[in-house]
């Protein structure tokens, strides 16, 4: 590979939903997501108003990132749990 001392650094701790109670790790505390409504609001206002264009200004939920990441894996539980259940079914027939 192209490094001389290329080490493999440890992943970060990110705590985006725990807070915790020791110093060392508050400095590894991710600061939440903050939905500038004001922007939206104003984007609102300069659009057209013959059209009527419906925007939704609700903020996400707090997690909304992480179902993102996970939703494959849980895709491919949903269709072994599926399956695990016909044969089941089968056994017993």
């Amino acid at each position: 590979e192209s490094g001389d001392n290329n080490e493999e650094e440890a992943p970060k701790i990110k705590f985006r939903n725990y807070q915790p109670k020791s110093d060392e790790f508050k400095t590894a505390v991710v600061e939440p997501v903050k939905v500038s409504v004001d922007k939206e609001l104003e984007q609102v206002g300069a659009a057209p108003q013959g059209n009527e264009i419906q925007l939704d200004v609700a903020p996400k939920k707090p997690n909304w990132d992480l179902k993102q990441h996970i939703q494959k894996k849980l895709d491919k539980l949903e269709r072994r749990t599926q399956q695990a259940i016909v044969e089941m079914i089968k056994d017993r027939v």
